[in-house]
């Protein structure tokens, strides 16, 4: 398998982009690479110890348990995202299922190699305090900012945008959110009536495309206008 592509995905976004670039060579120089289909799940909440995971390609669903049982997917994972470091740092199980939502590429760290690298690497706290803080920090910030959103049409704007890994950013060109309506209703915790008729505006409006279990997003910065300010 040629990694160059998968590697150069984990330099440009996420934590790798904020560390020393010696640091990230150390890093993926560890890594073991790995392919998931759709559908395969890759860690479950409540496992203990493992792997560090970082995502070279594809999506991802993530669910956390740190909610009712029955809670619907918290958020879609994209090249650059890592995850699985919570047992390293803490001793505690993982707290999120993953599965992969489309084919994945992953680079696999191993808590055993990861561990040497930090004893053995100075300054390497500030690294992974980076990890945690982009990882789970700013996403979860963004998801809780989002979901306070009084205005149904504002808030489901914003879930469409941050699933399509979108929500912020200079990403302007078209993109898509690779869910259901359904789907996208429970994120942005509306009624799915009431998503689709949301949608329905949206794309008669030309600012979404709406296909089978997918939504193309055309209008990037108004779609951000929508959601921050209405």
């Amino acid at each position: 398998m040629n990694n160059d592509m998968f590697e150069q995905a984990l330099r440009q976004h996420g934590w790798l982009r904020h560390v020393p670039a010696d640091f990230a060579d150390a890093v993926l120089a560890l890594c073991q690479w790995r392919r998931v289909s759709a559908g395969e799940g890759i860690q479950f909440a409540g496992d203990g110890g493992g792997n560090l995971f970082g995502l070279g390609a594809g999506t991802v669903s993530m669910t956390t348990a740190m909610t009712a049982s029955d809670a619907p997917i918290t958020d879609i994972g994209h090249p650059g995202r890592w995850f699985g470091f919570v047992p390293l740092f803490g001793g505690e199980p993982r707290a999120i299922t993953v599965e992969a939502r489309s084919d994945v590429v992953l680079a696999v760290l191993s808590q055993t190699a990861f561990a040497g690298l930090l004893d053995s690497w100075p300054g390497s706290w500030r690294y992974t305090g980076m990890l945690g803080t982009i990882s789970y920090g700013h996403i979860a910030a963004n998801i809780a900012g989002d979901m306070m959103i009084r205005d149904s049409r504002r808030r489901c704007v914003a879930a469409l945008l941050r699933v399509a890994n979108c929500r912020f950013g200079d990403q302007h060109e078209r993109t898509s959110a690779q869910l259901s309506q359904s789907e996208i209703a429970a994120i942005a915790n509306l009624s799915r009536t009431t998503v689709n008729t949301i949608l329905g505006e949206l794309e008669a409006d030309g600012l979404i495309v709406l296909g089978y279990r997918s939504v193309v997003l055309v209008d990037i910065r108004l779609l951000r206008r929508i959601a921050d300010e209405g």
